[in-house]
C-alpha cells in the first residue's frame, strides 16, 4: 500500500507507469510484448529455454531447476530443437 501511495505522489502523469515503482517490483513484472511477428508458443519456448542456458552458461542441472522441470525433460526439449 504505501508503495502505491508514494508512485501516485511521484509519477509525473494520471497513471503510475512501470518506471513510478521501485526495481524490485519492477522486476517482478512480465508483461510479454508483441513486436513484428507472432510466435508460434513452442518457439517461443525454445527460443527462452536456450536463452537461459546460456544466461546459466550451458548449465543444464540448473536450468532445469529455474525452469520448473526435470533435467530429462530438458534435455528432450533440447533433442526436438536439434540443440544437443
Amino acid at each position: 500500500m504505501n508503495t502505491i501511495e508514494r508512485a501516485v505522489v511521484l509519477s509525473s502523469g494520471p497513471q503510475i507507469m512501470p518506471e513510478d515503482l521501485p526495481n524490485e517490483i519492477r522486476e517482478t513484472l512480465s508483461i510479454p510484448l508483441i513486436s513484428g511477428d507472432i510466435k508460434a508458443l513452442h518457439r517461443i519456448e525454445k527460443d527462452y529455454i536456450l536463452a537461459v542456458l546460456k544466461k546459466l552458461d550451458n548449465n543444464k542441472t540448473q536450468a532445469a531447476e529455474k525452469l520448473g522441470m526435470s533435467l530429462a525433460t530438458l534435455y528432450r526439449k533440447l533433442k526436438e530443437y536439434g540443440a544437443m
